[in-house]
């Protein structure tokens, strides 16, 4: 079962972060640009490329098994271990009365441009920035250790708040703790109309962690994965 809890207090040293100068958009051959995102790239000012090298659609109720969606794992891995941002555009599936983007972080300052990436796309839709986090369910209820990944999680979230806050973004921020898999985080049930997920980290070997190849494949909504420097 996914819990949902409030957010803790921490202090972590303040994250630094990096401007990017290309987004890769990859989609069907038949897709359009979304109009919130040309808004985002006049804004920012980076390099917009279209990629329509999505699965077809024929695979899409089904892309787990995909063999078309190893490529674009492997495809976004690279991109991002050479700097460049990635939206895998889809449909959402979700409609909120506010739009909200949700910010899947692990820690702190390593996901400090997963939480820049999702402020600006939420300053642009408007909207409201969900920083989410997720302890492992291999803690049963009174496991030694729950505790304290418990406070780990609470904390990285109360840091993700605040590095949203003080940075002035202009944008509300909320957070949530959730119980579950990884691949959990991006289920059906993922109230969002945008996820922001951390990629490969930059001039490292290129590779997607569990939520961010779970959530090109099967994420609701569409996704920006965004590289670690």
């Amino acid at each position: 079962m996914v819990k949902s809890m409030g957010p803790g207090s921490t202090a972590f040293a303040q994250p630094t972060v990096t401007a990017h100068s290309r987004l890769i958009v990859m989609q069907a051959p038949d897709s359009t640009l979304p109009r919130w995102l040309v808004t985002w790239r006049n804004r920012a000012g980076f390099e917009l490329v279209a990629s329509p090298t999505m699965p077809a659609a024929e695979a899409q109720p089904c892309p787990g098994v995909a063999a078309g969606w190893s490529r674009v794992v492997n495809d976004i891995a690279e991109a991002t271990a050479a700097g460049s941002v990635v939206l895998v555009n889809r449909p959402s599936w979700c409609e909120p009365d506010e739009p909200r983007v949700v910010a899947a972080v692990q820690e702190l300052p390593d996901d400090a441009d997963v939480l820049a990436d999702a402020a600006a796309c939420a300053g642009v839709l408007d909207g409201t920035v969900v920083v989410l986090h997720g302890t492992p369910v291999s803690f049963a209820e009174r496991s030694v250790g729950l505790d304290s990944a418990l406070t780990r999680g609470l904390d990285t979230l109360d840091a993700g708040v605040r590095f949203l806050a003080e940075r002035r973004f202009g944008v509300r921020a909320t957070s949530r703790l959730l119980r579950a898999h990884p691949h959990e985080l991006v289920n059906d049930r993922l109230e969002a109309n945008l996820l922001v997920v951390g990629g490969s980290r930059v001039g490292g070997t290129p590779g997607l962690g569990r939520v961010a190849r779970s959530a090109v494949r099967h994420a609701p909504c569409p996704v920006v994965i965004t590289p670690r420097h």
